[in-house]
């Protein structure tokens, strides 16, 4: 008898069965996709430990996350589903009232409707996963190529991994869900009397409802009814839209996030070095290349030194298309400062208030402060080319950029500087123990070559040549401080081909061919530029169909509650035509409920993502004016209008059931008594 009734019951209720089942059906699909993305992450890590040479590999903390945002999405969604089986249970009050009349028992009702949930959920969650498997292995395999494209270099297999434990555990997840979110609304009619389910259940009671006279001046009496219905029915649509609202908000921020950081990216990195590299050549520290290797073998050390420092890069030089290429090195270490080196202003202020880690020392009978210094150290003819481009001569090969960071007076983004030190000339110390400076530079200037570095906001900045370091670098070699520095090859192109794309990738792929693939990186400035284009191309993509099956989940248990309640809103609309409200006026009526219904979320996300843009633009370096200028408007307005069009097809069904239907007949319904 329980099966009949439950297959006549599908069978003339398609419509509700349907939303149901939708519900089951994405609520499957984001488990499988969450389920299978988690394991794909695990498999990843287990393959990089394999990798390194790691044998015994345990579960990490990644499992016990895992397991939390297992259970806080089952929650979220019971949360979110089970109002769209208490709305398709409510609908059927009636018969199930007459039920309990004649002798079925509460645990028959309440079993009756949980295994009609289950049955009707078990195609959709079995399509679900299945889906969100093949909408994981598409991003994974994205992904992948995305790498590729990057040049990302690992030394593992990366592929798309599945596992049969996967799937049981994405289908007793989703199954749970579903038997969770009927069981709840089930349970509370189970436990109606027979009279009170006959007569519908306790109808809401409207004594306290709120007025809207915002609503009531913009769009007239019909907004404030249409408002006053919505929040009638707020506990039926209260997840449905905190799910709405969660994809906006999401969405939004996301979008603006991603603006920002696009624009600060293009300003800071490629804008400010489009004019000092196209492509960076870097050579790990302790690798040679073949030339200085065959010196090495002969033994000469002439040859040696001359091969170490000039073959590579003469042979970049030569290449057809390159205008310049600098060769350099950065080095980070610490020297000893006298006190009179000090600019009158930085003594003013204070050596520990504006370099915190310096350190008060004694060297030679001096005193003076242990300081960070960062090294420029250049190959010769570009160190020659740095000095005649600043108007500058530097007999000691070492210049000293005389800039240092007032982070009192200003931020990181509108930074002023004042003087390090005070004259042009100076001499710096090694250690403690040193009797002779190691160091010692005769000219200063405010810039860094033209290279792809950025200048040291805490340190005394020193652009030297080889020749000027190699004396301080066989000191922090004995002192174990410095093994060596990886040597970066600074590439411009010409100016006829440095913006076209075949051009400048001939050239790279010239240069490549010159090096062997062990111990040295290539990257192009036009690739690295369009790879992040691209990479944040597709993480809107990713993001925005993330969001999408969020608002699908909202408006599943939207198109739920409207249609699931049809009854109920004929009684309501048997009302207003009662008191002359047309048929027209009810379609009005409607259509301001889903423009509440979808405009309430979309409105509050807006003015909570407002001041999140403009904390994230406080913060960095793009202004409000570029922002606008960027406004990520076309994503924002394809998302909304393809939410609204899904509430309002919704609003539509609900309108045609209702006003076609002999609402005079309803007036005659006991119910109404």
């Amino acid at each position: 008898m329980w099966n009949s009734f439950s297959f006549r019951y599908i069978k003339e209720n398609r419509t509700a069965s349907l939303l149901l089942a939708g519900a089951a059906f994405l609520s499957s699909l984001l488990l499988s996709l969450m389920t299978t993305l988690a394991y794909n992450l695990w498999m990843d890590y287990v393959k990089q430990q394999a990798a390194k040479g790691v044998t015994d590999i345990r579960p990490t903390t990644l499992f016990i996350v895992y397991g939390v945002v297992l259970a806080l999405i089952c929650a979220a969604l019971i949360a979110m589903i089970h109002n769209a089986f208490a709305v398709s249970m409510g609908s059927r009050l009636q018969h199930l009232g007459i039920l309990k009349s004649v002798g079925a028992t509460p645990r028959q009702i309440r079993t009756f409707l949980v295994q009609e949930a289950a049955a009707l959920c078990v195609l959709p969650i079995l399509l679900g996963t299945a889906i969100g498997v093949g909408i994981c292995y598409m991003f994974v395999e994205q992904t992948i190529g995305l790498g590729q494209s990057l040049g990302l270099d690992v030394d593992y297999n990366v592929s798309f991994e599945y596992h049969i434990l996967v799937a049981v555990i994405s289908l007793a997840a989703a199954f749970l869900t579903a038997v969770l979110s009927a069981w709840i609304p089930a349970r509370k009619i189970s436990r109606l009397s027979p009279m009170e389910a006959i007569f519908g259940g306790v109808e809401p009671q409207a004594e306290k409802m709120r007025s809207f006279r915002l609503l009531s001046k913009t769009f007239g009496v019909y907004g404030e009814l249409a408002r006053k219905s919505i929040y009638n029915r707020r506990k039926s649509m209260r997840a449905a839209t905190f799910v709405l609202f969660l994809s906006f908000i999401g969405f939004f921020i996301f979008l603006s996030a991603e603006t920002i950081s696009g624009l600060s990216t293009q300003e800071t990195y490629y804008e400010k070095y489009h004019d000092t590299w196209d492509i960076m050549l870097t050579k790990e520290a302790g690798t040679e290349d073949e030339q200085s290797a065959d010196a090495a073998q002969v033994g000469n050390a002439q040859t040696m030194q001359s091969a170490g420092a000039d073959s590579l890069l003469e042979t970049l030089r030569a290449v057809p298309g390159v205008s310049r290429c600098i060769s350099y090195q950065v080095i980070d270490t610490t020297l000893f400062l006298p006190e009179d080196m000090l600019s009158e202003e930085l003594k003013q202020i204070g050596v520990e208030t504006l370099l915190p880690e310096a350190e008060r020392a004694n060297v030679a009978g001096q005193e003076g402060w242990r300081t960070a210094v960062h090294l420029f150290v250049l190959d010769e003819q570009s160190f020659a080319g740095y000095c005649e481009d600043h108007n500058i001569s530097s007999d000691a090969g070492a210049v000293a950029v005389n800039l240092l960071w007032d982070d009192r007076e200003s931020d990181y983004m509108n930074r002023k500087y004042l003087p390090f030190v005070a004259d042009d000339s100076g001499e710096l110390y090694p250690g403690e123990n040193a009797s002779e400076p190691v160091l010692y530079y005769d000219a200063c200037t405010d810039d860094i070559p033209a290279i792809r570095e950025e200048l040291e906001q805490k340190a005394l900045n020193l652009v030297l040549s080889e020749n000027a370091f190699r004396p301080l670098a066989e000191i922090l070699s004995e002192a174990g401080t410095f093994s060596g520095a990886e040597t970066n090859y600074n590439i411009y192109l010409e100016e006829a081909i440095r913006e076209k794309k075949a051009e400048s990738e001939a050239v790279r792929e010239a240069i490549a061919a010159l090096t062997p693939d062990e111990g040295y990186t290539l990257e192009g400035r036009i690739q690295e530029e369009a790879s992040d284009q691209a990479a944040r191309k597709g993480l809107r993509i990713v993001m925005g169909v993330l969001a999408a099956l969020l608002a699908c989940v909202g408006i599943a248990g939207i198109l739920s509650a409207t249609l699931g309640q049809i009854y109920q809103r004929k009684k309501e609309f048997a009302r207003y035509l009662s008191v002359g409200v047309s048929p027209k006026d009810m379609q009005k009526l409607l259509f301001l409920e889903g423009l509440f219904i979808i405009g309430r979320p979309f409105l509050i996300a807006v003015i909570i993502d407002v001041p999140v843009t403009a904390l994230l633009l406080q913060m960095s370096p793009p202004t409000a004016g570029q922002f606008i200028s960027h406004l990520p408007l076309v994503p924002v307005l394809i998302f909304l209008c393809i939410s609204a069009g899904a509430v309002s097809l919704a609003y539509l069904a609900a309108a045609r059931s209702i006003c076609q239907g002999d609402l005079v007949e309803i007036l005659k319904d006991e119910t109404m008594v």
